[in-house]
């Protein structure tokens, strides 16, 4: 059975975990500037660092992977060719190795400006975590939780956490 209680504190959740605002408009004027340039921001949140050991490593992804995603989505959206990717990582990454797409990434990042970018993507793509799920509740955003790097992306497969979290 859906429970309406359980979203009733939603928006006061969300303002009482807000970013500063300095932080939320440095992030969303970087934003405002992408989406000059494209049509759709799909988010990537590349998980390292904890996740090379946690639950045994099973959501430890490889850059080389995360690509094989990346094509993925533009397969998807093959009919607009002006998809950019935010690409959001708790590690320092080689992002030469992602320069075959059209992607970005916030200079001098921080756990709350990536998850600031990821909450202002069209979609949120990454490995199980409340992280990518606090995004994709932030702001409504359509998430897509990597469980099996070999399993074909679809747009029916994105949710909305909250459908999750809130409303069973």
């Amino acid at each position: 059975m859906k429970s309406k209680n359980r979203v009733k504190y939603l928006n006061q959740l969300k303002e009482l975990f807000a970013p500063d605002k300095y932080i939320l408009d440095d992030v969303t004027l970087l934003f405002n500037s992408k989406r000059l340039e494209y049509n759709q921001i799909v988010g990537i949140h590349i998980r390292h660092g904890d996740y090379r050991t946690f639950k045994g490593g099973k959501y430890f992804y490889q850059l080389n992977e995360y690509k094989k995603i990346m094509k993925q989505i533009i397969s998807m959206f093959k009919s607009d060719p002006k998809i950019g990717f935010f690409i959001a990582c708790n590690e320092n990454i080689n992002y030469i190795k992602f320069n075959e797409f059209d992607f970005f990434y916030i200079e001098n990042p921080n756990s709350l400006k990536d998850l600031m970018g990821l909450s202002l993507c069209d979609y949120i793509i990454g490995p199980p975590s409340s992280y990518s799920a606090w995004a994709s509740l932030y702001t409504h955003t359509p998430l897509y939780f990597v469980e099996d790097v070999k399993s074909e992306i679809s747009k029916d497969k994105f949710i909305h956490i909250e459908d999750i979290w809130f409303l069973k």
